[in-house]
């Protein structure tokens, strides 16, 4: 029996290093950093944004095009029933080329609005960039959690078996009842069901991360057995949230877009301009006759037509205003959200450090000295290796949370970790 007590304290004792040890990994360790590379260079997500805003930037130069010219052919013929090209002098046939000639500016308005368009995408692929990085970190930390605890299982299932076979011994020597034999077996039992949901639970979230990478969802992900450090902003986490938002700033490009289209719209009120050229053939041996002549197009409908698109125009730069009032407003919501998540677990993290996990540590060994001296019952002993267990199971989800709420405040106030790929 003094046997069995001697492996029982010296498991337990060792079995925190074996939950914070580093178990070899058939694949090589987790680089959260490394994936978020990975993420921002093969996302097809990002790739398909990435050429919309390739296709709006070279729209800019045909914008500020001029209309293509217009090449005319006319007949000119006195009478109906003959032809008189070469017998009269008012008879010809001739060619010529028409040319519409923007009013000076518009086409420099056209292109500043392609410009504003196009930079309304770069601000979505910054957005994207930033959610993309979000998830991947969110997936990491989900699997550190998952790895932590499966390490934490893995060194209780040891203490289990040494919990059953002492039990059995007592049972055997008639110095305890055959229910502590059945709860130690059952207890592992459910340990296994654990470990089965985590193996499982794993696969799903490996999954998710590899189609962020552009990998097959059975691909290999390595060990997590740490986090790396997001710095803590020491400013104002809501001012920072309102002026570092990408949904801000995508709202903000928006608006330099709308504006653009509006000035646009304001430009349709001035006349464009026509410039003709044509050379007609008298035949007959008469000299040619030369036309120039020049056009005006005249607003004559505006009421009907650019009257109400400049209204339009304005109610979009109105629309897009509120939307960024409504998107900063947001923003300060998340970030005090997110700060007052960050110190719970800051708190709660310290309090499992320092008083949790130490206290049922010592619970857990009082406990089992109890039982094996024959002044405790085998219940208290599992209750005790319950608490135990998920105090350091609960360590690592909340710092698995924590890092995910850094992660998402990094995502609201600041650009994307580890590069932007292409």
């Amino acid at each position: 029996m003094r046997v069995f007590v001697v492996l029982l304290l010296s498991a337990f004792c060792l079995a925190p290093a074996a939950v914070l040890g580093q178990a070899p990994a058939p694949v090589p360790d987790a680089d959260v950093e490394a994936f978020i590379r990975r993420t921002l260079e093969q996302s097809p997500d990002l790739a398909a944004l990435r050429e919309k805003g390739a296709a709006l930037r070279e729209m800019v130069l045909p914008a500020g095009a001029l209309p293509d010219p217009m090449l005319e052919g006319v007949i000119q013929n006195v009478g109906w029933d003959r032809w008189t090209v070469g017998g009269e002098d008012m008879s010809m046939v001739s060619v010529g080329v028409r040319q519409t000639l923007p009013y000076p500016g518009k086409r420099d308005a056209s292109r500043d609005t392609a410009r504003a368009e196009a930079a309304a995408v770069d601000a979505e692929i910054q957005r994207l960039q930033r959610q993309l990085t979000l998830r991947v970190r969110a997936l990491c930390a989900a699997l550190y959690a998952i790895d932590k605890e499966s390490e934490s299982l893995g060194a209780s299932r040891e203490l289990l078996e040494l919990l059953s076979t002492t039990a059995a011994s007592g049972y055997a020597a008639g110095r305890t009842e055959q229910e502590a034999v059945l709860k130690a077996r059952l207890e592992i039992l459910n340990l296994e069901n654990r470990r089965d949901d985590l193996v499982g639970g794993r696969k799903k979230t490996a999954a998710d991360l590899n189609r962020l990478m552009g990998a097959p969802p059975d691909g290999p992900v390595g060990a997590f057995k740490s986090l790396p450090e997001i710095p803590t902003p020491d400013a104002s986490w809501t001012e920072l949230a309102e002026t570092g938002s990408s949904d801000v700033a995508v709202k903000e490009a928006e608006a330099l877009a709308a504006r653009k289209r509006l000035d646009r719209a304001k430009m349709d009120l001035r006349p464009d301009f026509g410039a003709v050229g044509a050379l007609g053939v008298r035949g007959g041996g008469k000299d040619p006759v030369v036309t120039l002549g020049v056009s005006l197009e005249l607003p004559f409908w505006k009421k009907e037509k650019q009257e109400p698109a400049i209204r339009a125009a304005r109610h979009d730069v109105e629309r897009v205003q509120w939307e960024i009032q409504a998107a900063k407003a947001d923003a300060r919501v998340v970030a005090a959200r997110l700060k007052a998540d960050f110190d719970r677990l800051d708190l709660q993290i310290a309090r499992l450090n320092d008083g949790i996990i130490p206290q049922t540590g010592d619970v857990m060994k009082a406990a089992l000295s109890a039982y094996v001296s024959g002044r405790g019952d085998f219940s208290t002993v599992l209750e005790d290796f319950k608490a135990w267990l998920d105090a350091r199971v609960d360590l690592a989800r909340r710092a698995g949370e924590r890092f995910t709420v850094l992660a998402e405040l990094n995502a609201l106030v600041a650009p994307p970790s580890a590069g932007a790929g292409r």
